[in-house]
């Protein structure tokens, strides 16, 4: 650095033939950047040891915290990602087209024939209904393919001290050792999304701890590798959140021309019985439900497909609060179990 500044301070850089001057330049916004790196880190380094208090209050070890919080890195990507989120940032249409492709559909068959007595387990055993969990599986993971590359604790951590929401991820940061010290998982496999969303499931680390489950019996409460434990951890996610068996979280309905919009309202749930004398149909011809009731969704407007949905979209918006998310959950685990497409076309040219 202090011989590109006698360089500089010597002969002007406009002096310099091209690609001398060119070679100059870059070198100096590499040493720039470098230090700027290098103070960032510094500073990274001063913020994670000033967690060393809320870790000792969780019991977390030292020794762990120390080993953890060594050379770790800030890590820029998260907060470029957590501008561009696909169920915020996507038409509906497009979302929910997306999460029943029939990539991910032909996919979700098979994955679902292979976890066949798994989500017997499952159904058996939490009462939940193995088509809203294949919905959560497909949509957050594909099945186990994609649960993601990035170290939680690295991605938790840089979340924590440059984020919008930095008590958030501290606490996500803390639940991390928390699950390392717990060996539920090696250090090596605690990955997922940039968020931090770890496993077949995503779950943040904070939620791992409340919700995960041991389904498989073999002492750790495994969401990467073992099905098991991961359908069984969405599942109880799901009925710890007030999941109610056997009422379907919604269908496609077809409403009658002369349609009284005082029924309109989303929030307000109708039985089902008054959905059939005002003339609502279910798209797929099915009866409507003997008990319960739901509420009028129109994602798209008047013009676009309508839905009724009951508490349980709700529940699933529990998981993640798109309603693009939950609505692709419950549509998708429905098409893996032989359910109907969406029958009305989404009107594309509308915003």
């Amino acid at each position: 650095m202090r011989i590109l500044a006698v360089v500089a301070k010597s002969w002007p850089v406009y002096a310099l033939p091209m690609d001398r001057r060119t070679l100059i330049l870059r070198s100096a916004a590499v040493v720039a950047f470098s230090s700027e790196a290098l103070a960032q880190s510094a500073d990274f380094q001063t913020f994670l040891r000033s967690l060393a208090g809320e870790a000792r209050a969780a019991g977390i070890r030292p020794d762990l915290f120390n080993s953890v919080i060594e050379g770790l890195q800030p890590d820029p990507a998260p907060q470029a990602a957590s501008a561009a989120q696909g169920e915020f940032t996507r038409p509906f249409w497009s979302y929910v087209e997306g999460g029943a492709s029939a990539a991910r559909l032909n996919a979700g068959k098979a994955a679902a024939q292979r976890a066949a007595s798994d989500f017997a387990w499952v159904e058996r055993s939490l009462g939940i209904d193995k088509q809203v969990v294949a919905g959560i599986w497909g949509m957050e993971s594909n099945y186990g393919a994609a649960m993601g590359n990035r170290d939680v604790l690295r991605s938790t951590a840089s979340l924590a001290f440059r984020g919008p929401r930095k008590d958030f991820y501290r606490r996500q940061f803390i639940a991390a050792l928390q699950i390392l010290q717990e060996g539920h998982a090696p250090r090596e496999q605690l990955i997922g999304s940039w968020a931090g969303a770890m496993g077949q499931t995503q779950f943040m680390p904070a939620s791992f701890l409340k919700y995960a489950l041991d389904a498989d019996g073999d002492g750790r409460k495994n969401i990467w590798t073992s099905t098991r434990d991961a359908l069984a951890s969405a599942a109880n996610h799901l009925k710890l959140d007030g999941w109610i068996s056997g009422l379907p979280w919604g269908f496609e309905i077809a409403l009658p021309q002369a349609f009284d919009w005082r029924y309109g309202d989303r929030n307000e749930r109708h039985d089902f019985a008054l959905w059939s004398r005002i003339g609502a149909t279910r798209a797929d011809g099915r009866a409507m439900p003997s008990r319960g009731g739901a509420g009028l969704f129109l994602p798209t407007g008047m013009n676009g497909p309508a839905f009724l949905v009951t508490d349980n979209f709700e529940v699933i918006r529990n998981y993640n609060t798109s309603d693009a998310y939950a609505l692709s959950v419950g549509h998708l685990g429905d098409r893996i179990f032989g359910g109907a497409a969406i029958r009305k076309a989404w009107p594309k040219d509308e915003r």
